[in-house]
């Protein structure tokens, strides 16, 4: 086991914490390795970016005393900020950015009642940005937007992940003009738009259903030789209606180098079952199986519920079968009147088949109702039938 590995780990993981964490403890207590700053800034992204901010906060105070000199850099401090801005959490950011001077890290703000006289200062040095996420996400734009403006005014070029900042935000307020008249001025204040930039602008005009305009951006991209990746396709994917787009714009990701990974999978299999076009699910369902990128628990729900919604029981079960026998948790969403543990059904203790008990219980509800409309033995022979009836599944049992 090498760091590497457990990466590559983490990274397939990214969006299960609940696997990813586990196998980064496991990692930990194995003899001959130990994590590295790589490692665990990849896990606190995970946690952060799940919105997982109390585990977050809890991993890094658990890192060794001895070992934070090796461990905790720069990149780890600048991903805990920026999830925790994007949690919504500003104080407990500027909290942590305060224990970078624990760290040997040097702090140069001041007092927090300072931090507002400053900021000349904070434009100044490198953490200036996540200052300006942290104000956006809090939904203070006209601040965040007023600070980055003052920035090209003193002749300080934003680097690329600010411009990205405030146009994402602005395309979140609706202010799109704004947003593009920053882009095409970030190529001529010396600021290169990367691969984030095109994607925010991709996703927000996605939303909106501009797709002539996404193609448009996707095709500039291109040619400034900026390659679209997994996320980029993401957004446009989850905007497609027919089968045909979604076929056409597989082609083109795979042309330009992007492999598909196991959210686009995912993605792909709940758009085919969505438009019950049953070839695609096949061919994408046989292509997961291939390459190791599934089935998963994700997986297996999308064909349990898509099938059950779409009246298909019986392919429904199959796929729910073959799910358990895996050992993946169903998801419980629509299911009742079943007793689960460490969400699998498990079979009841000999204490709830009590008949003493449970005529014991109904006579107390009655009591606590005061509504005694019918005996506990009329109460026990109607849930008999309507056991009888589901098990049958008949519908005309009461006519």
């Amino acid at each position: 086991m090498d760091e590497d590995v457990v990466l590559k780990v983490l990274q397939k993981q990214r969006s299960n914490w609940q696997v990813a964490l586990p196998f980064f403890t496991w990692a930990a207590g194995l003899p001959t390795y130990t994590h590295g700053p790589r490692t665990y800034t990849d896990m606190l992204d995970i946690l952060g970016r799940m919105k997982k901010v109390r585990q977050m906060r809890q991993l890094f105070d658990e890192i060794p005393e001895k070992r934070c000199g090796s461990v905790v850099t720069n990149m780890m401090f600048a991903v805990l900020l920026n999830r925790y801005a994007g949690a919504h959490k500003v104080q407990e950011a500027i909290k942590m950015f305060y224990r970078r001077k624990e760290c040997g890290f040097e702090v140069d703000l001041g007092s927090l009642a300072d931090a507002k006289r400053v900021w000349n200062q904070i434009i100044a040095s490198k953490l200036y940005g996540t200052f300006i996420s942290s104000l956006t996400k809090a939904g203070k734009l006209s601040t965040a937007v007023k600070l980055f403006t003052s920035m090209w005014e003193k002749g300080i070029n934003p680097d690329v992940a600010i411009c990205n900042c405030i146009i994402d935000q602005l395309c979140f307020k609706k202010k799109i003009p704004e947003a593009l008249k920053i882009f095409r001025e970030m190529n001529g204040r010396g600021c290169q738009a990367d691969v984030a930039t095109y994607n925010t602008l991709v996703k927000h005009f996605s939303k909106i259903r501009r797709t002539e305009k996404v193609y448009e951006i996707l095709d500039d991209m291109e040619k400034k030789g900026c390659s679209p990746n997994n996320m980029t396709y993401t957004y446009i994917l989850k905007t497609t209606e027919k089968p045909g787009d979604v076929v056409n714009l597989i082609q083109r990701k795979e042309e330009s180098g992007c492999k598909l990974d196991s959210d686009t999978y995912i993605l792909i299999l709940n758009l085919y079952v969505s438009m019950k076009y049953e070839k695609g699910v096949q061919h994408i369902w046989e292509e997961m199986e291939i390459n190791g990128s599934g089935p998963d628990q994700r997986s297996f729900t999308i064909m349990v519920h898509g099938l059950h919604s779409q009246g298909k029981l019986d392919q429904a079960l199959q796929y729910y079968t073959t799910m358990k026998s895996r050992g993946l948790n169903p998801q419980l969403k629509g299911v009742t009147d079943e007793y689960f543990a460490d969400c699998n059904e498990e079979k009841t203790s000999k204490l709830a088949k009590s008949g003493a008990l449970e005529k014991q219980l109904w006579e107390f509800s009655e009591e606590l109702s005061d509504l005694p409309n019918e005996s506990w033995k009329q109460a026990r022979e109607r849930e008999c039938l309507s056991e009888y009836c589901r098990v049958c599944d008949t519908d005309d049992c009461f006519g």
